[in-house]
């Protein structure tokens, strides 16, 4: 629960803001509260030490005769008891010994067991001349008092000690109403300071809700979409950069498209079959040629494994053979079967692709026309030099028997004559023929 909690908050920037108001005011309550209630106690305590101090001046004057040799206890009791009445304070008599005679909370017979006050601080401060002051736990009532001391002199000698006391939860008590209010006050500012908080967070991160759609809908592909502007502050500054930014990559992907619709269909439009692998041997490109020459439907192109498409192993050699020659180029003429029996002449280069590893770009021509035609003329010439070699055989006999006799048999010379114009007759023919073949193709 805190896990996903702590998620919630890190991702939600309203919150964030929210929560640092609300922490800035806590903190500033809490200093301001701390300081005002150390400031209104030592006031209180200065107070009530000032208080304590002029009823201390005003009961010199009688204490002195208290502290005389004459003085008995029970009027030293009665003194207490009356001072404490009309002040509610406590009220202490003590010798400059540090002896108690007179104590408003203690009966007269306690006062035996009531330790020397010598060494109390205040009782230290008045036996000096000067006003003794000390804030400590009393034993007696249990509660935290402030206690005042004077001397009191008769002449230049000091015959005792008045000191007056009273609990701090006189004054401290009186300023509980004041620390409601200040709670209440920091409770208030806190809502406030939530609700304050709440606005501007609204203010400041809808339109960053706004351009986190945007920049979403663009890296769908959508870049006609537009950030809100409305302040020229930094949040409409990153606006403008965002709708800038969209307008450049549109432009450059409308670039890039025109460019790789003008390379498909250069591609598409050549003869030779054109594909290419990368680094795993994944197609990258095939054009339409090579969809002609191995049969591939429309599910089968870029993406897919190169033996998954075209199975042939002669090519997947030629694609090996292309990476192992170190950066040139392999040509070699080979026979693909299939789908049907075909000559191509294959001609592979590799293609540097940074990271991915050397890919294989390879371009197919088919050559099985072109070999058809050489065979048929290596074929016709063999035809050729037959038919102009067996009338040139029979020329050169009969010509060879003529010249070794035959003219004087003119029966037979005759006959070997004519036999020999049939013959030049049909080479005659046949040469007519090679110049009727000549001229048919060279149109």
């Amino acid at each position: 629960m805190l896990r996903w909690l702590l998620l919630f908050l890190r991702r939600r920037i309203a919150v964030k803001l929210t929560l640092t108001l609300l922490g800035f005011v806590a903190v500033v309550e809490v200093v301001a509260g701390v300081y005002l209630t150390l400031a209104l106690e030592e006031r209180a305590v200065q107070s009530l030490e000032g208080r304590l101090l002029t009823l201390a001046r005003l009961l010199q004057d009688d204490a002195r005769t208290l502290f005389a040799p004459a003085a008995t206890p029970r009027a030293r009791r009665e003194f207490a008891l009356k001072t404490a009445r009309a002040t509610d304070a406590r009220l202490t008599l003590i010798l400059p010994d540090g002896r108690v005679v007179a104590e408003s909370d203690r009966s007269l017979e306690d006062l035996a067991t009531i330790e020397s006050h010598r060494d109390r601080p205040e009782v230290r401060a008045a036996l000096t001349g000067g006003a003794g002051r000390a804030i400590r736990r009393s034993e007696t009532v249990g509660h935290d008092l402030l206690y005042v001391a004077l001397p009191v002199q008769d002449g230049p000698r000091t015959v005792g000690i008045v000191r007056l006391a009273l609990p701090l939860e006189v004054v401290t008590g009186a300023y509980a109403s004041i620390r409601q209010v200040l709670l209440a006050g920091g409770f208030l500012a806190l809502a406030v300071a939530l609700g304050i908080g709440l606005f501007v967070a609204r203010r400041v991160t809808r339109p960053v809700v706004e351009m986190q759609s945007v920049a979403r809908q663009m890296a769908g592909g959508d870049y006609t979409v537009r950030a809100p502007v409305r302040s020229p502050d930094e949040i409409g500054r990153l606006g403008r950069a965002l709708n800038v930014m969209a307008s450049r990559f549109r432009g450059k992907i409308e670039d890039l498209e025109r460019e790789q619709a003008t390379i498909t269909a250069i591609l598409d439009s050549m003869v030779e079959g054109v594909l290419a692998v990368d680094g795993r041997d994944h197609l990258l490109l095939l054009n339409q040629s090579v969809r002609a020459m191995f049969r591939l439907g429309p599910r089968l192109g870029p993406g897919k494994p190169f033996l998954e498409v075209i199975r042939n192993a002669d090519l997947f050699d030629l694609l090996e053979a292309c990476r192992a020659a170190g950066g040139e180029m392999v040509s070699r003429e080979l026979s693909l079967t299939t789908p049907v029996e075909r000559v191509h002449e294959v001609h592979a280069l590799p293609l540097r692709l940074g990271g991915e590893g050397i890919g294989v770009l390879m371009v197919l021509h088919d050559v099985t026309e072109l070999r058809r035609l050489e065979r048929v003329r290596t074929e016709f010439v063999a035809n050729v030099s037959h038919e102009l070699r067996t009338p040139l055989t029979a020329i050169r006999g009969y010509l060879e028997t003529l010249l070794e006799g035959g003219l004087d048999q003119p029966d037979n010379g005759r006959r070997f004559l004519q036999i020999v114009f049939r013959h030049t007759e049909r080479l005659g023919r046949l040469l007519d023929d090679l110049m009727d073949l000549s001229n048919i193709e060279l149109g």
